[in-house]
This record gives structure tokens, sequence and C-alpha cells, in this order.
């Protein structure tokens, strides 16, 4: 989960119902989002974060 100002809420209330939870800075996200129109939306932070997840901080 990319953390924001209400990530640590809704990080505590997804660990209530058992998920794993990880919250990782918008910086290590960044990178690896769509440019061009297209790359801000949901979507697009769903992948990004999927990809920088397993990548080493840095």
């Amino acid at each position: 989960m990319e953390a924001s100002s209400g990530a640590h809420h809704w990080a505590r209330l997804c660990r209530q119902h058992g998920h794993t939870v990880k919250l990782m800075a918008p910086k290590f996200v960044t990178p690896y989002r769509m440019s061009g129109k297209r790359g801000k939306n949901a979507a697009a932070d769903a992948a990004a974060i999927c990809e920088a997840v397993p990548r080493p901080d840095g």
C-alpha cells in the first residue's frame, strides 16, 4: 500500500481482517508509474506498487 495520510488507518483495518500489509513511501512507487496522461489513476498506481514492492529499497 502506498503510504499516505490515511494509509495507516486502512492498514490497521486490513490487519484486523487478517491481511498482511506493507506500507511503502511514494518515492519508491513513482519510478514505476506509467508516464503520460494515462499515468495517474488507481489501476496504474496498483500496478506500480505491485512492481515496486519486491524490489530492494534505494
